[in-house]
Order: C-alpha cells, then structure tokens, then sequence
C-alpha cells in the first residue's frame, strides 16, 4: 500500500489551523489523567492552552502546555537513514535543530517543504 502525498508544514501553520480542536482535546486529556491516573504531575493551569490568554505566543502556550520546552527548535526536516543517499537534497546545519554544544557525527537531517 502506498503512502498518501501530503503537504509539510510548520508547527506554527498547524497551531494556527487547529488551535480551537487542540485546546479542547489537550483539555479532555488533562481531565481524563487527573480522574484516571494516580500520581499523576497536574499539568499547572497556567499552561493550559487557551486561546483567551494571549500574552505569550501560541507557539510557546502550545509546548508549555504538552510540556515541552518552549525554546526547542522545530525545523522540517528529518534524519536520513544511514543508507539513505542525500545526494541533491538540502542538509539542515546541525545547529539549527539541536541545544547540544557539539555535534554527533554521522547524523544527516534532510530539510523539508512541499510535498512529502
């Protein structure tokens, strides 16, 4: 079965898209775990993604939110395979991608755009 063709696009194009939906399932989620798992770390209600508290970029409430941490790069791109030629395709610099101080060798990400 061949994959279906789709069309990359940045976290911030996407947040934008579907803000509404994913506010209400990060919601549903973080009410499900509360009732559900014990033990379980509360998501602080300052990190909820609501689309009312504005002050800080949708970007940023998003990873806050599914707690990431909202200074991690989120190029498109991905890590070629070790056998993958990356022959005519355009690398991502190492240091657009990582918060490490040094590079892994041997690691090619290919950047993306267009059709996947």
């Amino acid at each position: 079965m061949a994959a279906s063709i789709v069309q990359a696009e940045t976290l911030e194009n996407f947040l934008q898209a579907e803000e509404e939906g994913l506010s209400k399932l990060l919601k549903n989620e973080e009410f499900w775990v509360r009732n559900h798992l014990q033990g379980y770390a509360r998501r602080p209600d300052e990190f909820k993604l609501n689309s009312e508290h504005r002050a800080k970029p949708l970007r940023t409430r998003f990873l806050e939110s599914i707690r990431v941490n909202p200074t991690i790069k989120t190029p498109l791109d991905f890590q070629a395979l070790p056998n993958e030629s990356t022959s005519g395709k355009a690398l991502t610099d190492w240091k657009d991608i990582t918060t490490l101080k040094k590079s892994y060798k041997g690691r090619r990400k290919i950047e993306m755009g267009g059709d996947l």
